[in-house]
């Protein structure tokens, strides 16, 4: 006799964390030449909050000549609230997930 078993996974996400209000200490963009969408950005940051420095990683590089989205600006000494994951010292966030404050 033939048994069918039939496996049925789902992916269950979780809402990534608020991790608070952060003051920007630095800010590193590398580019790379991207053809007709300009440049490649990838971003990203040292951060301090309460006397404590975390470095920033932005998930999702960016290009320059792609217009329709407008993104946070990173300018030193500017707040802003982080939504994302934590290790330790260190944060992963997307585009999504940076508010200026």
């Amino acid at each position: 006799m033939l048994h069918t078993i039939c496996l049925v996974a789902t992916a269950v996400t979780f809402p990534a964390p608020d991790l608070g209000v952060f003051e920007i200490e630095s800010v590193t963009r590398r580019e790379a030449f991207a053809g007709r969408l300009g440049k490649r950005v990838k971003t990203s940051m040292e951060v301090t909050r309460e006397g404590k420095t975390y470095t920033v990683h932005v998930d999702g590089a960016t290009h320059t000549w792609v217009g329709g989205r407008r993104l946070p600006r990173l300018d030193i000494g500017t707040s802003v609230a982080l939504t994302g994951r934590q290790n330790g010292q260190t944060i992963r966030v997307t585009w999504d997930g940076i508010a200026n404050r």
